[in-house]
């Protein structure tokens, strides 16, 4: 939850900023706060998909029983 609401911090603080970053296509450096968005983000998403990775993986209580028989 926190990563999410450091993402959102970030877009209402500098939303504009980002904004001219991306459709003036400078080539500067991208603006730190976008860059820590990213990567908070990412971790967001890898946290989901491990999650979903272990439901998926986990065998079901009946298919063991079933296994050992």
């Amino acid at each position: 939850v926190a990563y999410a609401m450091l993402i959102a911090r970030a877009f209402v603080v500098e939303g504009q900023v980002w904004y001219v970053w991306f459709f003036e296509l400078s080539m500067s450096l991208p603006p730190p706060r976008l860059l820590i968005s990213i990567f908070a983000a990412l971790v967001i998403l890898l946290r989901i998909s491990v999650g979903i990775s272990k439901m998926i993986a986990t065998p079901h209580p009946e298919q063991t029983a079933e296994q050992h028989r």
